[in-house]
This record gives structure tokens, C-alpha cells and sequence, in this order.
């Protein structure tokens, strides 16, 4: 079993055990928020995710009741979008639904005195009501007085496997077009070996860039190319 694999199993444990308050640490939001959105559809919970620009989004078609409480701006601030939660229940119409919360980019707000006693509020009411919070953040502040509330999981890097996926998405369409790269074949596997330690975005713009390169240079070295941009990405 995949480490990403390993990841998703014991989130999906924590949300079954009703689990109120999840602190995931990774910079990829995106393939996070997939991966919850398809636990939540597994286990038949509503799935929405929240930012301080865009308020709540829901990840399938169901409807938002926000607005109908004349919260449509408020929601925005992170203290009145959780008191919202705590004292209104579900974001849907119907009454005792279980949801799941992402709350992304949640770190700048979550040491303010207020939002730490009502996230321990929420820790022990959410609980009983089987509504989950999961903070996805690509670091981890987390004040003291939360520790014991809430949980914590670095997600892994994308492996091999998840790399090749990628890599195939990039190389297959372009490798019909293009015969400088289809010759390089062989040197695919030591390619997607080099963007280990990626994220997954990061792995994608480097091979798309390479593909670019090795479109116009038949005696590019891909996979020094590819070491190369990796460097500079680890730099930053």
C-alpha cells in the first residue's frame, strides 16, 4: 500500500470515529480536497470547502443555505463562519446532516483567542452531531491549547506510481506529434525517478517544460534537465 494510500485509509478512520477537528499539512489543497470529496461521497457526507475570499463552496450540487441567513458577506470572516457552523447546523436544508469542512489557508486565524474557544467547542459538539472540520494548510501552527483536539497528518509527497500517472497525462499526447521525444522512451522511467520529491504540480510543470525543451533540442539530456529544475524548485 501507496503512503498516499496509507493517508487516505487513516483519514478515513478518523472521520468514521467522528473525528471533529483534522489538521492536515500539505501544499497540494487540490488533490487533498479530491481525495476527502471522494471519501465524503464513500461514506455519504456533504462535502464543502471554505476560504476567507470565496466563503463556503460545495463540492457537489447540493444547495448552500448560507445566503438565505443573511450571511452572504460575513461568512467570509473565519470567527463568524464557525460561530455560523456551531450555532446553525448544516449548510443544507435538510435538518442532522453529516458534513465534512475544509478549511483551507485556515493557519493565519487559528491562534486568535476567540477562534481557539470555539474550535474547542466545536471539538467536543461536532463530535456528537458526526460533522467533521479539516484544516489543510501547507504549515503547521497549531497553538498549544489545541493540541488535544485536534488531529494532526503530514500528507505524503506523490510516489512513484503517482508521478508516472502524471508523467503519462503529459508525454503521451505529445510523443505522437514529436519524434525527439518519442526516441528518448527508454530514459522515461529515470525521468519520473528524477521529479521524486515533488508535488505533483511541481512534477507537472517540470515535465511539461522538459517535453517543451526536448521538442526543440534532440540532444537535450532530460533527465539532467529534469534534476536541474528540480534543484531550483527545492531552492526556494
Amino acid at each position: 500500500m501507496s503512503e498516499e494510500a496509507k493517508a487516505t485509509k487513516e483519514l478515513e478512520h478518523l472521520i468514521r470515529s467522528r473525528y471533529s477537528l483534522i489538521y492536515i499539512v500539505s501544499h497540494e489543497e487540490s488533490r487533498v480536497i479530491d481525495i476527502v470529496t471522494s471519501i465524503a461521497k464513500k461514506l455519504e457526507m456533504e462535502h464543502f470547502f471554505w476560504t476567507c475570499s470565496r466563503g463556503f463552496t460545495p463540492t457537489s450540487d447540493v444547495h448552500v443555505n448560507i445566503a438565505n441567513e443573511g450571511l452572504d458577506q460575513k461568512i467570509y470572516d473565519p470567527k463568524a463562519m464557525l460561530d455560523w457552523l456551531s450555532k446553525n447546523g448544516s449548510l443544507q436544508r435538510s435538518a442532522n446532516s453529516h458534513e465534512i469542512y475544509s478549511l483551507l489557508d485556515f493557519h493565519p486565524f487559528i491562534d486568535e483567542v476567540s477562534i481557539k474557544r470555539l474550535l474547542r467547542d466545536i471539538s467536543i459538539q461536532f463530535h456528537s452531531e458526526g460533522r467533521t472540520i479539516i484544516f489543510i494548510s501547507p504549515l503547521l501552527l497549531l497553538p498549544p491549547e489545541l493540541e488535544k483536539d485536534v488531529t494532526v497528518i503530514d500528507w505524503p509527497l506523490p510516489d512513484k506510481n503517482i508521478l508516472e500517472e502524471i508523467f503519462q497525462e503529459v508525454y503521451t499526447p505529445i510523443e505522437k506529434k514529436c519524434p525527439n521525444i518519442k526516441k528518448i522512451s527508454p530514459l522515461y522511467p529515470k525521468m519520473v525517478e528524477g521529479a521524486l520529491g515533488l508535488t505533483a504540480n511541481e512534477a507537472e510543470n517540470i515535465f511539461v517544460k522538459t517535453s517543451v525543451q526536448l521538442s526543440e533540442d534532440d540532444k537535450l539530456d532530460p533527465i539532467q534537465s529534469i534534476l536541474g529544475e528540480k534543484k531550483q524548485v527545492i531552492r526556494k
